[in-house]
């Protein structure tokens, strides 16, 4: 039926374009409404995903973090990771994003290097912040922001985009990476083993 109507088109056409009409008229046609169909397909796959980010130092990466994203893991078709690097805390790059990758093979990592040092929740700092941020993540749809901090609703607001916090008052794991770097063996009990180890050594 579908190739019956393809003909009677190509006839209307031959009719006003005088183009001969032969069957690779058609496979042509029918080659172009595929393609058009697939396009359509793989467009309607991508709005409809759910890609969520999150961003961090973790400097270390602990048990808080861990569980913060399992859980954009287990409610996004895809789920972004954005590392800030932290050489202020002797926590190199690529032994943080090993440290994740080992836990998460399939998560998805973006590195930020030379972040701006302006911080806060000023108009000022969030924009500065958020210009930076956002050349970092330019080329990812993503739908939904994941954090636990304040600054996620201000992340959320300037891409326009669901902010969803997890465990803000950090009831499952009341830890934070600035109260491991101060007390370690008081702390390490929020630490992968070998992370500990890493950090001893």
């Amino acid at each position: 039926m579908e190739r019956y109507y393809i003909h009677f088109f190509i006839k209307q056409i031959d009719k006003k374009l005088k183009i001969r009409y032969n069957y690779s008229n058609i496979i042509e046609i029918e080659r172009m409404i595929k393609m058009k169909q697939y396009i359509g397909c793989e467009q309607d796959k991508t709005e409809n995903k759910k890609i969520g980010f999150t961003i961090g130092k973790f400097a270390p990466f602990h048990k808080g973090h861990e569980f913060l994203i399992e859980t954009g893991l287990k409610d996004m078709d895809e789920f972004y990771v954005v590392i800030y690097d932290t050489p202020q805390f002797n926590i190199d790059m690529n032994t943080k994003v090993e440290w994740m990758t080992k836990k998460f093979p399939n998560v998805k990592i973006l590195k930020a290097f030379d972040s701006p040092k302006q911080y806060g929740l000023d108009e000022q700092s969030v924009n500065i912040q958020m210009e930076y941020l956002s050349e970092i993540i330019k080329d990812i749809p993503v739908n939904y922001f994941y954090s636990s901090e304040e600054y996620g609703k201000c992340v959320a607001e300037y891409l326009n985009i669901e902010n969803v916090v997890v465990d803000k008052e950090r009831i499952n794991y009341p830890i934070s990476a600035g109260m491991i770097r101060n007390n370690l063996e008081k702390y390490k009990k929020f630490l992968d083993i070998s992370i500990c180890n890493d950090l001893i050594d």
